[in-house]
């Protein structure tokens, strides 16, 4: 790693990489929460992965990240597929 990255890198890693891994432990979690509601929301309207996923102008495999919690979408993307539902994105993300 250190003729990679250096030493400064070494020291930093040492010195906040615990903290890196919880923040990322935290946001696998928003993720697969905000997946749940996605799917929620699609079957509540009675809609199929394609119908939402076109809807969105999104493939059908990317809506499936996003609803199995293994996709980080943009906030963009989260707000078409909160208009799509027709919902807020704040409704979205509660």
């Amino acid at each position: 790693m250190s003729s990679v990255f250096g030493k400064n890198f070494q020291k930093y890693f040492a010195r906040y990489g615990r903290l890196l891994h919880v923040k990322t432990e935290g946001l696998e979690e928003l993720q697969r929460r905000v997946g749940t509601r996605i799917r929620s929301l699609r079957k509540e309207r009675k809609m199929t992965l394609e119908e939402l996923a076109a809807e969105c102008e999104m493939t059908r495999n990317g809506l499936s990240l996003v609803e199995r919690g293994e996709s980080n979408p943009r906030l963009s993307t989260l707000y078409r597929i909160a208009c799509a539902l027709g919902v807020s994105l704040v409704d979205l993300l509660s």
